[in-house]
């Protein structure tokens, strides 16, 4: 008996058996297997546990005879045999008929179609791989959004079958500017429900968004919101601030709570409250984008921070000094600017 390890999977093919394919004649799992066919030969039985794990397809091979009966993907030749093979099989195949060993695996595998019998090299490389037909391509081609969220899994609470059915919905959008929408709807549940932990990683998913469409105006604003919530002190469940109807215990726990902080906020040297290298190499790649100068940088600095914030250590001008500090490799300033905000902390709580 074939033991899963998600027991509440429910297979593609129950999920989608009284359902219409949506994918000209396909079904959102079956174009991401199509994606993946060139990987493949006849009779493999694909390792990968994300088949089952997040899509219930239990058997590849069989989607790939179906995909293959249909007209999407065919058998290619001698060269896509020798190709599937690892770069050492080559080689050492290259090397027993005295022949130059340099160069990629389609350059190796060309030498060896041209130099050795084709009948040798068919039992040398005996495994038949599949190959996309046009038809295969036009459909990847138009439904480009199914692998692409397959390599994204960090997007939360989206994989093939949600985005797809997003895609056949009003308005009809590009594939990035529907997954933005529903990451701006998402990211602001997230802030009313306290959880900002998950809405920098919301943030961080539309940076990746904005900037593979070259948006980098929008991509730097993201990153300076990033920014300014990383140096916030805000994290999932974070209430620093009364609410209406607290008790006087509750206001005194949550004062006592945040009291503790300080010591992993402050100094700056020992601060989880710091701006990564990361996204200050991403802010100066958006600025040479967007070809501003130093001036002019600084300045949408300053306005990418002052976003509204339910709490801050450190206010909005204070981090646009961190990040240019941390640009300039400042670490006199950036202890400045630490002391002076670990002394006010510490008076309020």
């Amino acid at each position: 008996m074939l033991v899963h390890s998600s027991d509440n999977m429910i297979p593609a093919e129950l999920r989608f058996a009284n359902l219409e394919p949506t994918c000209d004649g396909l079904y959102p799992h079956e174009v991401l297997v199509l994606s993946y066919a060139s990987r493949y030969g006849e009779g493999d039985k694909p390792s990968q546990c994300f088949w089952w794990d997040r899509y219930g397809v239990s058997n590849v091979q069989a989607v790939l005879q179906s995909l293959f009966q249909r007209g999407y993907i065919v058998f290619g030749g001698l060269s896509d045999a020798i190709c599937s093979a690892s770069m050492q099989e080559i080689q050492e195949t290259l090397k027993s008929h005295d022949l130059k060993v340099s160069g990629s695996k389609e350059v190796l595998a060309q030498r060896l179609i041209d130099n050795v019998a084709s009948e040798e090299l068919s039992q040398l490389f005996p495994r038949r791989m599949y190959r996309l037909t046009k038809k295969g391509r036009h459909v990847l081609a138009k439904y480009e959004h199914i692998p692409y969220i397959h390599a994204h899994p960090l997007i939360i609470e989206m994989d093939i079958y949600s985005l797809d059915e997003l895609m056949h919905t009003l308005p009809y959008l590009p594939f990035r500017e529907k997954i933005l929408e529903f990451l701006n709807r998402q990211g602001l549940q997230y802030i009313e429900a306290g959880k900002f932990g998950s809405f920098r990683g919301i943030l961080r998913n539309m940076f990746d968004l904005t900037r593979e469409k070259g948006d980098y105006g929008i991509a730097f604003s993201i990153i300076c919101e990033l920014l300014a919530y990383g140096l916030s002190g805000l994290d999932n469940g974070s209430s620093p601030l009364p609410s209406p109807g607290d008790s006087d215990w509750m206001t005194e726990y949550r004062v006592k709570f945040w009291a503790k902080k300080a010591n992993r906020f402050f100094p700056y040297e020992s601060s989880c409250l710091r701006c990564s290298a990361y996204w200050i190499e991403k802010l100066l790649e958006c600025k040479d984008r967007l070809a501003w100068d130093d001036d002019a940088f600084q300045q949408e600095i300053i306005k990418g921070v002052s976003c509204a914030i339910p709490y801050r250590v450190f206010s909005a001008p204070e981090c646009a000094d961190i990040i240019m500090a941390e640009i300039n490799d400042d670490k006199k300033r950036l202890e400045e600017i630490y002391s002076a905000a670990e002394t006010r902390f510490r008076e309020t709580y």
